[in-house]
């Protein structure tokens, strides 16, 4: 096969690794040439397959293919299976997400690849646990996260419950926004659903200092003044 035929294969491999869910979220944080080489080992595969698809079809419908040839102005050996192999990458990468579940799988790569960051996050969504995170200008906000990312993603999207600010000096947290009132009048008293719509905020990670869980409990009893009598 000339070698320039190679370039189907190869488009057809990274088509698939960024297509299928299955690989997506797990190449998204691979340099590139650990990306171009996996994806020249993924078109090898289905090369081999559209080799064994073509031969199978010179067996048996021969005709078939000396006229779908016939059809082709380009006359290079090989063209066929090199065409056919980025053809059944595309198949393939869509047919993969096929009742693919998106949630589960994110879970379940976080669990075993995650980094701290990406553990905390599914932690609290899982256990509806809200969490604080100050950011790079001092900013500090309190909020449940919205949904599950995927890894390598450089965004968190969060529900605030309160927002405000940490002392230059003293690192202490001031609060100086509680939207947890707009919520409760908004769903007429009940806070059980979240309005995600509403004061959702979409924050970039490399601008996220601080993150941890945050218990609105624990939190009023190492702030609250102590009675010294």
């Amino acid at each position: 096969m000339p070698y320039n035929l190679l370039i189907f294969p190869l488009v057809g491999g990274y088509y698939f690794l960024v297509t299928s869910l299955r690989f997506k979220y797990i190449h998204q944080r691979l340099d590139r040439q650990r990306l171009i080489f996996n994806s020249a080992i993924a078109g090898l595969v289905f090369l081999f397959l559209s080799f064994l698809i073509v031969t199978t079809a010179h067996k048996f419908i021969p005709q078939t293919l000396i006229e779908l040839r016939s059809q082709v102005p380009i006359t290079l050996d090989y063209l066929g299976t090199s065409l056919v192999s980025l053809i059944i990458a595309i198949l393939a990468g869509h047919v993969s997400n096929y009742r693919f579940d998106r949630v589960e799988y994110l879970t379940s790569l976080i669990r075993r690849k995650g980094d701290g960051m990406e553990s905390l996050l599914l932690d609290a969504l899982e256990n509806r646990n809200s969490i604080s995170i100050t950011l790079n200008n001092r900013k500090v906000y309190v909020g449940f996260v919205a949904t599950v990312e995927e890894p390598g993603e450089n965004y968190i999207k969060l529900i605030p419950l309160f927002s405000g600010y940490r002392d230059t000096n003293t690192h202490e947290v001031t609060f100086t926004t509680n939207y947890v009132d707009l919520y409760i009048e908004e769903e007429e008293g009940e806070f059980e659903q979240l309005p995600e719509t509403y004061f959702e905020l979409t924050i970039k990670k490399d601008e996220i200092l601080i993150a941890n869980r945050f218990d609105p409990k624990v939190y009023e009893r190492i702030n609250s003044p102590s009675d010294e009598e």
